[in-house]
């Protein structure tokens, strides 16, 4: 006996969500469900589809949902753990259902009009269930972006010093050419905030400043030279008030480097956890870059293919092209997660500065060879440095460089395997991939 098709469409809120329950032909089969974000409201919800069953029989549920900020993340993961019911669950991008409701024209929206539409649109598209995410890897994705939130707050209060420092000091530049990367120009400002604590200051308390226990000191040349700017400056803010600025900013530069410190050793430390394949042996990937594509985007095995992964990554073009008028070259589609991206790029502008992978730098001189600009080619790396990881991925195997002079010579693998085709040895087999 067939199992019959229930669509159920979720509008995600903060503190409530609202379900509606369809058939096949569109038509509701319940009441609409409003549950709290709870575990009673997820028993709830669990419940109805347990009466469902006993009404139907045999039933296939497909539920989709939108990706609402981090507030479906919970209900998603109580609903593809629950056992003893065909459950699939479509994690839906909003543009989408967006669409899908402005073409039904409807006359009104709330909570409950949106809920049914996303449940008619699970039935008239029927979109491939969202496979489940691997849970060793979510900590990457949340330490990823907590590091990326505290490089932000970092660069912003350091644009702020320098900008203050430019009226009150603005000959410090002259012995530290960088502020915003220099630890000891950030100690120094945290014991002598102004010109008139330099002034006051012994030369050889100036001397034994140093970053931190173990590092360089300021020395006697950069002290004596202090001590003259600071005599001469032409700063025209002066006072405590903006002494005290200085030196909460510096304070609060110095907590969030060593928060990023921390947050660096918490990812090493997940990432060690792992059992990964060889992935380090790709030049200028570093732990950053991976914690942030397994945090993003999961195991790449899931993909299929590497032209798959890195379509998912937004890497691949996109034309646009109607009748004889319009013919727009392609971009990038830029419809993956874009702190992976970033860090792609990163890597294959490191590659190609220090000239550790042969293959980025082939690409790269090929294309700009053929009158092709310099971003066009980066990003071209980009796709190919993503087929490279999932090659590494797939076959279990370290990367190896020379791989494509051996497959010109040998032909097409017999396997027709993409994997093999990215520099990387023939894959040997793997297990069956599955979520934990």
């Amino acid at each position: 006996m067939d199992k019959q098709d229930v669509f159920i469409g979720i509008d995600v809120g903060r503190h409530h969500h609202q379900c509606s329950f369809v058939d096949g032909e569109r038509k509701p089969i319940a009441k609409t469900l409003r549950i709290r974000e709870d575990r009673d409201g997820f028993q709830a919800l669990k419940l109805e589809l347990d009466n469902i069953v006993q009404k139907k029989d045999e039933v296939r549920f497909h539920i989709g949902l939108e990706a609402t900020g981090h507030y479906h993340q919970n209900l998603m993961a109580f609903l593809q753990a629950i056992d003893g019911l065909d459950v699939e669950v479509t994690c839906i991008n909003p543009v989408q259902t967006k669409r899908f409701i402005q073409m039904q024209m409807l006359r009104e929206q709330n909570d409950k009009v949106d809920a049914r539409a996303i449940a008619e649109y699970m039935c008239v598209q029927r979109p491939a269930p969202t496979p489940r995410k691997r849970s060793d890897m979510q900590p990457l994705r949340d330490l990823s972006r907590l590091r990326c939130q505290l490089i932000t707050q970092r660069t912003a209060i350091l644009n702020q010093l320098h900008a203050i420092l430019d009226h009150v000091f603005p000959e410090f530049e002259q012995i530290f050419t960088d502020v915003k990367s220099e630890p000891l120009a950030w100690a120094l400002l945290a014991r002598y905030p102004c010109p008139q604590n330099l002034i006051t200051a012994k030369t050889s308390q100036l001397m034994s400043v140093q970053a931190k226990k173990g590092g360089g000191y300021l020395g006697k040349e950069r002290a004596l030279l202090l001590k003259k700017f600071a005599k001469q400056t032409v700063g025209s803010s002066r006072g405590e008030v903006y002494a005290f600025q200085v030196k909460i900013l510096v304070q609060n530069v110095k907590s969030l480097q060593q928060q990023i410190e921390e947050t660096d050793k918490a990812i090493e430390i997940s990432m060690q956890a792992l059992e990964l394949p060889p992935w380090k042996t790709i030049p200028n990937v570093g732990i950053l870059t991976m914690a942030t594509l397994l945090g993003d985007v999961g195991d790449p095995r899931l993909f299929g293919s590497g032209k798959k992964f890195a379509s998912f990554l937004g890497l691949t073009p996109r034309g646009k092209q109607s009748g004889s008028s319009v013919n727009r070259k392609g971009h990038i589609s830029k419809c993956g997660p874009s702190h992976a991206r970033q860090k792609l790029y990163m890597c294959v502008v490191s590659a190609l500065a220090t000239k550790k992978n042969p293959l980025i730098i082939e690409i790269y001189n090929r294309l700009v060879s053929k009158g092709k600009p310099k971003n066009v080619a980066i990003v071209a790396c980009m796709n190919h440095l993503a087929r490279i990881i999932y090659g590494v991925f797939k076959s279990n195997h370290p990367f190896n460089p020379e791989y494509q002079g051996m497959k010109r010579g040998l032909g097409r693998p017999q396997n027709g395997n993409l994997a093999t085709m990215h520099g990387v040895l023939p894959p040997r087999p793997l297990g069956n991939i599955t979520a934990t």
